[in-house]
């Protein structure tokens, strides 16, 4: 890994990359540490499938990391979150609910999706 890779995941391990909405008031926040459990991104896709989770665009860029998007098509098989009528489908969602969510697996970068023009605009650092 590499110290930038490092910087992150240390960063990344007190931040919440996802969110659900239960139990209230607070929700429950998943972390790095949760996040590395197959079973528990399943849970993830479980919840925002039925609209009640979130997962910030910081959470989109660690799960590609550690899991990989064909890691995350699986376990979305599992879960039947997004259409999988074929595995470019799935992957096509994929990407989208990681666009709208601010990150772009495909340039690796943070920034705005405008869905109306199919434009990513990346955040200026």
């Amino acid at each position: 890994m590499s110290v930038t890779g490092a910087v992150i995941t240390n960063m990344n391990q007190n931040k919440s990359l996802a969110w659900y909405q239960y139990p209230e008031p607070e929700g429950t926040h998943y972390y790095t540490e949760e996040l590395k459990d197959p079973a528990k991104v399943e849970e993830l896709f479980d919840y925002c499938q039925i609209l009640l989770a979130t997962i910030s665009p910081a959470g989109w860029k660690y799960l590609i990391e550690q899991h990989s998007i064909e890691g995350l098509l699986i376990i979305n098989d599992k879960s039947g979150w997004l259409a999988n009528d074929s595995p470019d489908e799935a992957k096509e969602y994929l990407i989208y609910e990681c666009l709208i969510s601010g990150y772009n697996p495909e340039s690796d970068e943070f920034g705005v999706y405008d869905e109306l023009s199919g434009v990513f605009n990346r955040t200026k650092s």
